[in-house]
């Protein structure tokens, strides 16, 4: 029972440490599963390259963009969007020509459009 108290601590200490978190966390995204459907944001968001609190975020996008929802994990959607003043498109791009993607908070508020 100690022994695994001990394995137990050691690994709760490694995993709220932030030099456990590499810079390159980004988990990618299969596009494959995404929305065909773009969703309208109803409120600005944070873009964070990982499903995990702490991380710096890579991008904001305002109220009224567009994204494709992609996954869930827990928390997080992982989404696909198209660039600023790029068209509404992701879901018929070619593997190519792909949209930028990372991952938001599950609660953001957005409508569905398309």
């Amino acid at each position: 029972m100690t022994w695994l108290l001990v394995v137990f601590t050691a690994f709760a200490a490694a995993c709220v440490t932030s030099a456990h978190v590499p810079e390159a966390t980004a988990v990618p995204l299969v596009i494959v599963n995404c929305d065909t459907e773009a969703r309208q944001l109803d409120e600005t968001v944070a873009v964070y390259p990982a499903p995990q609190s702490g991380l710096a975020p890579i991008a904001k996008l305002e109220k009224g963009r567009f994204v494709y929802r992609c996954v869930q994990r827990g928390d997080w959607l992982g989404v696909m969007f198209p660039e600023t003043g790029e068209k509404v498109d992701c879901a018929e791009r070619p593997p190519e020509r792909p949209c930028s993607s990372g991952w938001i908070r599950r609660n953001t508020k957005m409508a569905i459009n398309g």
